[in-house]
């Protein structure tokens, strides 16, 4: 993936090899109170196979609880989801 960031009539263009993946985009993929943003989210985490995506311990615990806890899903399928990057995003 490439940016391009324009200052100061200086365009540069970077690379990007690996994106931090947050908590906020994995709940918010879950959360069907808010639809439209549940697919901006959705589309973003399917844009990042061609990149590294990653996600840290940390993120994953507090996904685990925010999804089992505020969003009441259940800690199975909660599981499920969290296994299932393990093909697509570097842990």
């Amino acid at each position: 993936m490439e940016i391009l960031v324009a200052g100061a009539g200086d365009e540069k263009s970077f690379m990007i090899s690996k994106v931090f993946i947050d908590t906020n985009i994995l709940i918010y993929c879950m959360d069907k109170s808010e639809p439209e943003r549940m697919a901006k989210c959705r589309t973003l985490l399917k844009s990042l196979k061609s990149i590294q995506g990653v996600i840290s311990t940390q993120v994953m615990q507090e996904f685990f609880v925010a999804a089992t806890r505020k969003l009441k899903a259940d800690p199975l399928i909660v599981k499920d989801i969290l296994r299932s990057f393990r093909g697509n995003l570097k842990w």
